[in-house]
């Protein structure tokens, strides 16, 4: 038996809404076999089990559907099938036959994803290394103490140093305007911003007022930067691109008023650090009756953890920030939410907060995104009533470092056994993907490195270390940048919304945290790998099917992977080879829906890339049989492009 021929998932060519006869709204659900594969088709969902009847045949396969209430796919949806050869299920992890527990079809309440989000790339910006726009407004050394030292201003370019906190370069909102028509050239849609609210660090995750912009990032004649603030959402949303900002609702500085924590050891007179009498008394866990030892963000004394099941007033307060810097005249697109599964002290109260700021965020438009930073299954915060989609961290940044490069995201260990692992690959992505509703997976972060893991063409060198250990030219030698352009080409053709971390398109390098947040390099950036990012992104923007296409493995073996993103009417194939050698593969492309067993079939190579470089020019390939003859050198990677009907 072909099980790879049976296919459904949650796009529009499988699942959508319609009106029944009757004028009810209805699901109309979708499944698809080979040619007279099937005898009898079942949709399940808990304990009972409906019809399916067939549809039409398309291009050799069979399609079989039928129409239910919303309500009664309340417990998610698989499918029973009785062929000839046995009987058989079809869930989100593909064929079984009984041997597991069912991973149904999510069942969520409509589509509650913004359209937008769906696919579209993401620019990540760090605003202190960004550019620097305006120098008058830069913060001077020895301007104040931060964590017992003077802080200090750095020449552009300057190496990053371990203790890396309190050392400032200058990178401002008047930069990210200046780079705006840079990007819009680059291909991006969406602009994301690291912390920029008041803040005493140069990373700004430690938040000392959630009111205003930090004065350093903005117009040097102004207390605060909030007007330089409005002037970019403008300026992003006049080239049709979306902004999001980084969130950070978890914990807040020690030197925020609310703890009042001075950096002679002392406290405020109103802070709750040594003031039990504290009107912010109940907005920390203390652990002594002094109020000096305090709950904090993974031990770090300058980052204690908000408690907000203690002080009702503190929620309020954080979910009217959410609503005035989405609202105008800021009028941001969405948040992006920092470590947002440990908000509170319980599941249940997180579950709570995120249901409310949903409403109070999509109060302002429905067209406002909610993404998060979660690390692990977050299947409860995709039900449609909190989150609406995440960094795709399991689903994608690990299996692709691991595959490609064998290395852990923060250069910490290499793992031998991973390093050119198809099987592995695909078993994760498949596993992570099928928790996920596939509207958040198409709005999912899919990124290859970020401002907390070392540069992803740092770990095609197989080095393990930090900057403390290794030093920072460790992290620029016996580069590897064919397989950075293998991973590029990769994320932009995977499901989800691709994330370029500033200056990867430049050839920056580094290892983890900080040495990930050096300096845009304005002198000597790899211009040929930014015409290579700027072909990926035209790539993956010019073509519908890589923004909400499904999405099936073609093949994991042997160091090979490739899958294919389709719709009704297009496909696009992509081959990755990490075997470390040259690979010979025969790879069935009928599995995307084409006219696939035709005796001679045409698609076309839109993109390849290898040792010798990468190449965008189209050229005719054919199929026999519906299968590809390719020979693969090491580190290649080649996408292919077709339509329904067999032309190129």
């Amino acid at each position: 038996m072909e099980c790879r021929t049976f296919f459904s998932d949650e796009t529009e060519n499988f699942i959508r809404k319609r009106e029944t006869a009757e004028g009810k709204s209805c699901l109309h659900i979708r499944l698809r076999t080979g040619r007279y594969q099937a005898s009898k088709v079942q949709l399940l969902s808990g304990e009972k089990a409906w019809p399916m009847h067939w549809e039409e045949n398309a291009q050799d396969f069979d399609y079989y559907g039928c129409d239910l209430a919303p309500e009664a796919l309340a417990q998610g949806h698989y499918f029973a099938v009785e062929t000839q050869e046995g009987s058989l299920f079809f869930d989100r992890l593909g064929v079984f036959f009984g041997e597991r527990p069912a991973r149904p079809f999510a069942a969520v309440p409509g589509d509650f994803v913004p359209a937008w989000a769906k696919g579209a790339v993401t620019y990540q910006v760090f605003p202190d290394r960004f550019a620097n726009g305006c120098p008058e407004n830069d913060v001077r050394t020895g301007e104040y103490r931060y964590m017992g030292k003077p802080v200090r201003k750095l020449a552009w370019g300057a190496p990053v140093e371990p203790e890396d906190t309190g050392n400032f370069y200058g990178g401002d909102i008047q930069g990210i305007l200046d780079k705006l028509d840079y990007l819009k050239d680059l291909g991006i849609q969406t602009l994301y911003v690291n912390p920029i609210f008041v803040s005493p660090s140069s990373h700004r995750y430690d938040i000392a007022d959630f009111n205003h912009v930090d004065r350093h990032l903005g117009d040097p004649a102004e207390a605060y930067g909030d007007t330089a603030l409005i002037r970019l959402s403008r300026a992003v949303h006049e080239r049709g691109m979306r902004l999001l900002l980084d969130g950070v609702f978890n914990h807040c500085s020690s030197s925020h008023p609310w703890m009042g924590r001075r950096e002679d050891g002392g406290g405020t007179s109103d802070g709750a650090f040594a003031n039990p009498e504290s009107p912010w008394r109940n907005r920390f866990v203390f652990t002594d009756e002094a109020c000096t030892l305090y709950e904090c963000w993974w031990d770090n004394l300058t980052l204690p953890k908000l408690n907000y099941e203690g002080d009702p007033g503190l929620e309020e307060e954080m979910l009217e920030t959410a609503e005035k810097w989405l609202s105008p005249p800021f009028a941001a697109d969405g948040w992006r939410l920092d470590v947002a599964a440990d908000l509170g002290h319980s599941p249940a109260y997180n579950h709570a907060f995120w249901r409310k700021f949903r409403q109070r965020v999509k109060g302002i438009s429905e067209e406002k995104l909610i993404t998060a930073e979660h690390y692990a299954g977050a299947e409860s915060y995709l039900e449609g009533d909190q989150w609406d989609t995440l960094i795709n961290f399991q689903g994608f940044t690990d299996p692709v470092s691991y595959f490609l490069t064998g290395m852990e995201k923060h250069s910490d260990r290499f793992e031998e056994s991973l390093l050119g692992n198809a099987e592995a690959f695909c078993s994760a992505v498949k596993d992570y993907l099928s928790r996920m509703p596939y509207p958040s997976v198409l709005a999912a972060m899919t990124l290859l490195d970020n401002h907390d893991h070392s540069r992803f063409l740092t770990r095609t060198n197989g080095l393990c270390g930090r900057l403390a250990d290794k030093g920072s030219r460790a992290a620029e030698e016996q580069l590897r940048p064919e397989i950075l352009r293998q991973a590029v080409l990769l994320q932009m053709t995977f499901p989800g919304a691709p994330l370029v971390y500033y200056g990867d398109e430049c050839g920056l390098a580094g290892f983890t945290d900080p040495d990930n947040r050096r300096c845009f390099p304005t002198e000597n950036p790899d211009r040929a790998l930014t015409d290579f990012y700027k072909s990926c992104i035209a790539l993956h923007n010019g073509h519908s099917v890589l923004q909400t296409g499904s999405f099936a493995f073609v093949h994991a073996e042997d160091g090979v992977v490739s899958y294919v993103r389709f719709d009704g009417e297009s496909q696009i194939y992509a081959v990755f080879n990490a075997s470390g050698g040259e690979r010979h593969v025969s790879l069935p492309f009928w599995i995307g829906g084409r006219a696939g067993f035709l005796e001679k079939d045409r698609i076309r190579r839109i993109a390849c890339t290898d040792r010798d470089g990468a190449d965008f020019t189209e050229e005719d390939v054919f199929l026999h049989y519906g299968m590809l003859e390719l020979t693969l050198q090491e580190a290649a990677a080649c996408v292919f492009a077709g339509d329904r009907a067999g032309n190129a």
